[in-house]
């Protein structure tokens, strides 16, 4: 039986706090359930939109709902702040799509969120992280764009030892660029990293289908061999 491995959550970076608060900052309505977010879905290329029109919001943006885990964190963090959330449902999953793809659908993500007068993005998506986050900070100069993988790469470096047998999981995108490996590996070339493309957990999550059997396959299909053969007790 493989060993259940530890689980790392990154701390949220500084950079958007910092960024975030030397802006003017957004007024909360207390009507709503979650008052300073609104949400942005694309489904089969229409926008549905909860919330109120806000200025001056966080835009977070990703492929489709897992970022959600990173805006639970942003409010948490700052509290005095509003959030719009984008998910492009329509065109999930990423992680397949040619890198000039993956591009262009995350500039015109970006482009959307500018019109909603956004004054900081953060980009909750491994692949866009991975792909394109460079180039799309030289395509957008004049706003604050924050990324997840080095905030995740610190977080594993500062946490782990030599002793620690380390394996990554994510997108095919994720996995081909490198850019998990090469970040933790700069931080602390004695760290030992291993890296497995998952792609089918995207589709399920989506879907929402988590607690169940399909699901539980699914794991042991990527992750017994993947943990047993490497000894990874960090995921």
């Amino acid at each position: 039986t493989a060993r259940e491995p530890n689980v790392i959550s990154p701390t949220y970076s500084p950079a958007l706090r910092q960024s975030a608060s030397s802006r003017t900052k957004s007024p909360a309505s207390a009507r709503l359930i979650f008052p300073r977010i609104r949400f942005i879905i694309i489904t089969d290329n229409n926008s549905e939109w909860m919330g109120n029109i806000m200025k001056d919001a966080i835009g977070i943006l990703d492929s489709g709902v897992g970022g959600i885990s990173v805006l639970k964190k942003a409010v948490e963090l700052l509290p005095n702040e509003s959030f719009i959330y984008y998910g492009d449902n329509a065109n999930a999953p990423y992680g397949p799509r040619p890198i000039d793809e993956i591009r262009r659908l995350s500039a015109l993500a970006i482009d959307h969120l500018l019109s909603q007068d956004v004054k900081a993005l953060v980009i909750a998506c491994n692949t866009i992280s991975a792909t394109c986050l460079y180039e799309l900070r030289k395509a957008f100069p004049d706003i604050p764009i924050v990324g997840i993988i080095d905030q995740a790469a610190e977080a594993v470096a500062s946490k782990c030892t030599e002793k620690n047998n380390i394996g990554i999981i994510a997108t095919k995108a994720t996995i081909s660029s490198g850019d998990y490996r090469e970040k933790i590996k700069k931080l602390n070339r004695s760290l030992k990293v291993k890296e497995k493309a998952t792609p089918a957990f995207v589709p399920l999550i989506e879907e929402g289908i988590i607690e169940n059997e399909i699901m539980d396959l699914t794991i042991h299909y990527y992750m017994d061999e993947f943990i047993e053969e490497n000894h990874i007790d960090t995921l």
